[in-house]
């Protein structure tokens, strides 16, 4: 089993011009499959069998997930073996492009659940889109669609062809 750790930790922002610079919690992302592939030229990471992601309370679980690197060092690192790509990886959130869980994907977040056939998370419109009969829900209702896409920014939710459904209490 691969077991695979970095951090990145999501930007927030400041309360006023004043405030002195804070040093932001880091929240590690950790990430354990049966199976991890380095493409370094790519600037891809992925990650096949029983793949779970975690971060802080939320969880991902798919067949497989694909870590696409933003353009950076193409040096091949300090031994000129290709280390760029995990030292890429560990300087945080600005290494991530791009985050896609492919094959029987399952998202946790607190009283939350999803699941979808594809998850893909795009670090700078910092969005999540699920597809492949995404399906999320919660206590009291349940929303399924033809696509899910959240914003996380401006945490707006938006989904095509859907169909809620409340249980009352």
């Amino acid at each position: 089993m691969t077991v695979f750790f970095w951090s990145f930790s999501l930007l927030s922002a400041s309360s006023g011009w004043a405030d002195p610079p804070q040093a932001e919690p880091v929240t590690p992302l950790s990430i354990t499959s049966k199976s991890m592939i380095a493409r370094n030229i790519d600037r891809l990471v992925i990650f096949e069998g029983d793949v779970v992601l975690n971060k802080g309370e939320f969880a991902l679980t798919a067949d497989r997930l694909e870590v696409t690197l933003a353009p950076g060092d193409q040096g091949g690192g300090p031994s000129g073996k290709g280390d760029a790509l995990f030292s890429d990886l560990s300087k945080g959130k600005d290494a991530i492009s791009l985050i896609e869980a492919i094959g029987n994907v399952q998202v946790t977040q607190g009283n939350r659940h999803g699941k979808a056939e594809r998850a893909i998370y795009d670090q700078k419109e910092e969005k999540v889109v699920l597809t492949g009969q995404p399906e999320v829900w919660e206590q009291d209702y349940r929303v399924s669609g033809r696509r899910m896409i959240f914003f996380l920014r401006e945490q707006k939710n938006v989904v095509e062809d859907s169909k809620a459904v409340v249980y009352p209490k």
